[in-house]
This record gives C-alpha cells, structure tokens and sequence, in this order.
C-alpha cells in the first residue's frame, strides 16, 4: 500500500510541483468527513486556502489516505470543467469490491463514493451520470421547467405564504412580532409545499400533514435525516444498522433512526412512483396512449415516471426512477429553504439593504392595479433577486463540482491580472485521471471575481443580464436544471413576507447587533449542502 500511494504522491508532484494543501485524509473520504472538516475545509479556509499561490488552481495530497486531486476558485476553469467531454464525473461503484485482495484504485473510489456522488445512493439519476446516459435524463426533466410551471410556481408560493401567516398566527397587527430560533422551520415548509406541488403534482395546503410512512415519519425530516446520515447511509453495509448494540444505547437509538428513515422514504418513493404510474396509465388506456400535454400533467415528476412507460431511448428504469425522483425531492427542497434563511438573516443584519428592498416592492406594487404581487411582476423585482443571489453567493449550498479528465487535456488557468486588471492565463496541462474539484465556496470568495467577497452587496448582481451570471448555480452545459424555478420561488416568497414584515435579529440577553452576527452569519453547517446553522430572527409587522 505505502509503494503504491508514494507511486501516485510522486507522479502528482512531478507534474504539478509540492502539495499546496496536505491534510492527513482527503476531505472526500469518509475519513476525511468523520476524522476532519470533511467538505467544510473549505468554508473554513475561504480567504486562505488560495492565497498562498497566484495561480487560481492548487494541489491538495493527503498525508496517510486518499486520492491527490486539484482545487480551483476560478470561474474560468469552473467553466471549462463543468463542459462536456473530455471532462465526467467520476463513476463510484454502488457497492464495496468482493474479492479480497483487490486494486487500491477500485478500493479507494469506493470509500470516497458517497462525498462526491450522494444521489447515487437512491438510483442514477441526472446529477450522477455522464455522457449519452446525462443527456437522456436532462432529455427528460429539462422540457417540464417553463414559463408555464414559473407562473405555477409564483402562484402557489404566494398561495402558501398567505396560508402560513393565518395557520401560524404570524401577528396581523402593526408592529406585533413573531420570534424564531430558527427560520429554517418556514422555509424549508414552504420549500417542500412548492416543490410537492409543482415538482410532483401532489395538492396539498399548508397544514396538511406530509409524512413520508405509516409510522409519521415526515418528508421534511426525510431531508435532514439524509444529510445527517449520508456517510453512514453511503458506506456502511445495510446490516450494520440491525445488529443489536446492547451496550451502546446511542448506536441502537441511532441505527434504528437510519434504518427507520432509509425505509420510510424508499416507501414514500415507491408510493409515490406507483401512484404516478397508476395516474398516467388510466389517462393513456382512455385516450388510446395519447401523449398530448393537455391531456397528461407534465410536472417533472410526471416526465420522470412517463420514461419508464416508453420503449425509446429516454426509458427510464425503476431505479433511474427512484434516483430522479430523490434528486428532484432533495434539490427542489432543501437549497432554496438554505438560501431563504440565509437571505432574511442577511437583510436582519443589514437594514439599509433590507430598506433597498422593501422600497423596491412597494414601487412595483403601485403600478399594478392588483394589490398582489403577481408573476408578471418578477423581472421587476430586481434587488430583491439580487438579495437572493446574494445569499447564495455567501452560502452556496451546492459547493462541489467534482470532475475527472478521462483524457490528456490542458486548462487555461487565471494567475493573476495584468495592469488592465484583466485575468492573465497559462496553460496547465492535465494528465487523464486528474480528479478537480470545482469549489464552489472559494469561487464565491474569489476577490477577483468579487472585490470585497465578505461583504453583503446585492448590488453586485443589479446588472446581471441572464440568469447564466449567476455562478453559485454551476455553469455551461450541467448548469442547475431548476435554477429559475429557484429563482421565481425564492422571489416570491422574499417579496411576499419583507412587503409585510419588518426582520430583526432576535438577540439574547445582553446581546449586541455585531454579537449576533459574529454568533450567525459566521457559523455554518454542512449536510450534503451548506446553510447558515442557526437563523433567530423577529418578525414584526409593518405599518
């Protein structure tokens, strides 16, 4: 083992010079996760890990375990590895190698499967595969994000924030409040009501209860319990969860929570996946397997599950099923419930861009001759999108882009700028196998990108022509497929609650302004996505 991984140290430094970084595992590894930062070295070095260098890509080799690899907070090369060929994302086996004595390779992309490739637990699905295989799914999800699901979308966010305010007695009297320990018990409500209606179709009022078994196992703790278990989920084999730990009562209590989640929502999936089916085949026996969109839903959910009814070449299998629909459930959840807590905490910390905003609304809302804010309304909201792709930028939720040349190659890396302050480049060339990791965070942070990364500046973003600016989103061809869905949803619900809604932070006692944003705005949690741990905040109503 020691020859081989002095084999690949040596090959990695002859071609790009001594490690930049060198923690003792890999931060992909599930020792990197349980016995490091894991994927939060990143945050916590994002005004220093690309300092050291001028070049804006930097090498990082594990001292005792795992792959070296390349980091990059350039958008340039962000843009280059998120292209297609030759760049893929590296295929983790779904299960650990058999044979006894096997290649250190095959090990090793095993242990590090579930970091960089969390969906593939659940089935391969658009954000997993590659190739001919990616294109057959974005084939399928990508017709059902339209204008006409946009509007639905504006629609029933206005429709569920209109529901909580009365079900969950938000003060309808001036300047009463209402106090949160944590935003993230609204956002992430109306981030699931949004996307089980318009993602799946599924009718469904604020308080309905959304539970994902018979036993009250809730989709909304479906998404924390997968991100709090994704390691154990992804690397230890199903039987360890049964095995009775008398002696250690956490690891009952905690193998009973992973088995209890794991079934309640492959249950939930296949409910979900047979209803659907059900739904579409007595639709086709009445028309004769008639396809027309006035006929069948073409939410995404209904795209999805339609391809495991064709003999073409978008069939989709029933686990391709089961890993789209996770991604759908998962993605259309729990980043946009992230970003909106993010937002409010930001704007709390912040009241003159929170003023920006709220003057910005009530304008919009005197030219219309509704006293609604409707969905023709959403490209005149401009700083209060902006504040959204702000959040973003400071909290990007999705914060890898992980991806492996499968042939020689070279990238053209920034190094610095030239008098102009224009980006100066050099090519690097690239041996196939080279594992990148586009990192999302220090891209966030890259000064040369954005001067004063620290700072909350929604202004950053006023001029932003398309959406394709918006770079916490990914970029090129495997861009975020819902990103306007996002975008229209996170809108509108900002609008919506800072139009009624003056928001504060909620300071403990004795507690300052500046102490309340050192204690929130600066910790953060990372499970699967990143997010801002904790969000107390006041709402109180305005005049």
């Amino acid at each position: 083992m020691d020859d081989i991984l002095n084999h690949v140290q040596q090959i990695f430094e002859r071609n790009y010079g001594e490690a930049t970084y060198r923690p003792a595992f890999a931060p992909l590894t599930a020792l990197g996760v349980v016995f490091g930062r894991g994927l939060e070295f990143t945050w916590d070095q994002r005004f220093t890990l690309y300092r050291k260098i001028s070049r804006e890509l930097i090498s990082l080799e594990p001292r005792f375990w795992g792959k070296p690899m390349l980091y990059t907070n350039s958008s340039e090369v962000m843009r280059q590895i998120a292209a297609t060929a030759p760049w893929g994302k590296p295929q983790c086996p779904r299960q650990p190698p058999k044979r006894r004595h096997t290649r250190f390779r095959e090990y090793e992309l095993y242990t590090d499967r579930l970091v960089s490739c969390p969906g593939g637990y659940w089935g391969k699905n658009l954000l997993t595969s590659n190739g001919a295989e990616w294109k057959k799914h974005r084939k399928i999800v990508q017709p059902a994000f339209n204008n006409q699901t946009y509007e639905m979308v504006w629609k029933e966010t206005t429709r569920f924030f209109n529901e909580m305010i009365v079900m969950d007695n938000w003060p309808p009297i001036p300047e009463e409040s209402k106090q949160f320990e944590r935003a993230q018990t609204f956002t992430q409500r109306v981030a699931l009501c949004v996307i089980l209606s318009c993602g799946f179709g599924i009718p469904l009022s604020w308080s309905d209860k959304t539970n994902a078994g018979d036993d009250g196992f809730g989709l909304d703790e479906g998404i924390k319990f997968q991100g709090e278990n994704a390691t154990l989920m992804g690397h230890a084999p199903s039987w360890l969860f049964r095995l009775p730990f008398k002696k250690c009562p956490y690891l009952i209590d905690k193998f009973q929570y992973i088995r209890r989640g794991i079934e309640a929502m492959r249950s939930w999936f296949r409910t979900s996946i047979a209803n659907k089916k059900a739904e579409i085949a007595n639709v086709l026996a009445e028309t004769d397997g008639d396809q027309d969109d006035a006929l069948l839903k073409r939410d995404v959910f209904s795209r999805i599950v339609l391809a495991s009814q064709t003999d073409s070449a978008l069939h989709l299998n029933d686990s391709e099923i089961t890993g789209n629909t996770w991604v759908l459930f998962f993605a259309g959840h729990d980043t946009t419930a992230k970003v909106l807590a993010a937002a409010f905490c930001l704007l709390a910390a912040h009241k003159a861009e929170q003023a920006v905003v709220v003057e910005e609304i009530r304008n919009v809302l005197r030219g219309t001759a509704e006293e609604s804010l409707g969905f023709e309304q959403y490209g005149l909201l401009i700083k209060t999108r902006s504040v959204f792709v702000e959040a973003l930028r400071m909290y990007p939720a999705g914060n890898i882009l992980l991806r492996e040349t499968n042939e020689d190659t070279t990238l053209q890396v920034p190094c610095g700028t030239n008098d102009e302050g224009k980006a100066v480049e050099e090519t690097v060339p690239i041996p196939k196998g080279t594992l990148i990791m586009g990192d999302m965070i220090g891209m966030q942070y890259n000064p040369r990108s954005f001067p004063q990364p620290e700072c909350f500046r929604p202004s950053r973003w006023y001029n932003a022509a398309t959406d394709e600016a918006y770079t916490a989103f990914s970029g090129g061809p495997r861009a975020c497929v819902g990103r306007r869905f996002a975008l229209v949803e996170g809108v509108c619900f900002l609008a919506n609650v800072l139009r009624h809604y003056e928001v504060k932070p909620l300071l403990r006692n004795g507690e300052t302004t500046e102490s309340w944003k050192e204690r929130v705005l600066q910790r953060t949690e990372m499970k699967m996505t990143l997010g801002i741990a904790e969000s107390p905040l006041v709402f109180t109503r305005r005049l």
